[in-house]
């Protein structure tokens, strides 16, 4: 099987938003809001071109997608109370604060905007296509990763993808076990669509946490 052609649109909008996180990484601070913005304008633009690929993949029921908000809220409650607990991170974020580094409020709500759409939009469909959707199912069967029914895939798999997503994040031993339980949410819905829903509604209460309490450097 051509794996291009057949995984393309799960795994290129990923590895088109790494190679753009690196890029936003090396340039001066006071360019991070404007790449920032082009970053998910580039990433959205991607996620349209290949969205007949990819959209089948985040078919699910009611009941899955009502599961994966109730997941997603367990979540954010599970990722703010690890970080209360002191261990060592890898690495950092931005920490950027729009309210002190963009003086111009028209701008400076265009990118809390563009921000949200980043964490509760994009961030997870990008994600959980790449980790849910083709990773963990490839890792058991890397001639045809269809064949594995979303959910049905291995420990092994389980245990690679768990460590690969948590080797991104600064925050690792939350992202450990917020892996986890995706990994379980996936077995137990069968759904990839309820691990985006998942994803967005954990997001979505990060980014309203991180400004409501000014823990800037949890994005």
């Amino acid at each position: 099987m051509n794996l291009l052609k057949s995984a393309g649109g799960l795994v290129a909008p990923m590895i088109l938003f790494i190679g753009l996180n690196v890029i936003e990484g090396k340039l001066p601070a006071n360019l991070y809001p404007f790449a920032y913005i082009a970053k998910i304008a580039v990433v959205l633009l991607a996620l349209g071109l290949t969205a007949k690929s990819w959209t089948p993949e985040l078919s699910a029921s009611r009941k899955a997608l009502i599961t994966g908000a109730i997941f997603g809220v367990v979540g954010i409650a599970l990722w703010i109370g690890i970080e209360k607990i002191p261990y060592p991170h890898v690495g950092g974020r931005s920490s950027f604060n729009p309210f002190t580094a963009i003086p111009d409020w028209t701008f400076r709500y265009l990118w809390i905007a563009t921000r949200f759409i980043g964490l509760a939009a994009v961030v997870p469909i990008v994600e959980e296509l790449f980790w849910r959707g083709f990773l963990v199912r490839y890792i058991d069967n890397m001639d045809d990763f269809h064949k594995v029914i979303a959910g049905n895939h291995s420990w092994i798999a389980t245990g690679v993808v768990t460590a690969a997503f948590a080797s991104i994040h600064p925050e690792w031993l939350a992202a450990v076990a917020y892996a986890l339980l995706t990994d379980q949410l996936l077995r137990r819905t069968k759904s990839v669509g309820a691990c985006v829903v998942m994803h967005a509604v954990t997001n979505l209460l990060l980014g309203v946490y991180v400004v409501v309490t000014k823990s800037w450097h949890l994005w």
